[in-house]
């Protein structure tokens, strides 16, 4: 959580500043050291870029259910599934160059989503 933190501290200086082309990478990390959640949050972008061979991020929409899955650049990974509307909205938003924030309790429920999309995150490498 503590990277997490400070991770939005880079995101909201950087959203102050005025500076043409800002850019922020964010590998996926795993963060589970906040019991009974884990988060797991990155850029979509940095994750296809990274050369690892290793990350991804990714949420899937399948009837009334979102799915989220998670892996960092050691290959640990995180899943999880939920039913709620409003993740599922909040997950309709990923795009390419977007970032991604989710929680899991230790039942495998997506507990909460967040899609932070803008100029400044790396995009999608094709």
């Amino acid at each position: 959580m503590r990277k997490f933190l400070m991770a939005m501290g880079v995101v909201a200086a950087t959203a102050t500043a005025t500076a043409a082309g800002t850019k922020v990478s964010f590998p996926v990390t795993i963060e589970d050291n906040v019991p009974p959640f884990t988060s797991a949050f990155g850029s979509l972008g940095t994750a296809r870029a990274s050369a690892d061979n290793q990350q991804f991020l990714e949420c899937m929409i399948s009837g009334n259910t979102v799915s989220c899955a998670a892996r960092d650049a050691s290959g640990k990974s995180v899943a999880c599934a939920s039913s709620n509307a409003s993740l599922i909205e909040t997950a309709r938003a990923l795009q390419s160059d977007s970032f991604l924030l989710f929680t899991v309790n230790k039942s495998g429920e997506c507990t909460s989503l967040q899609v932070r999309t803008g100029s400044r995150y790396e995009p999608k490498a094709p």
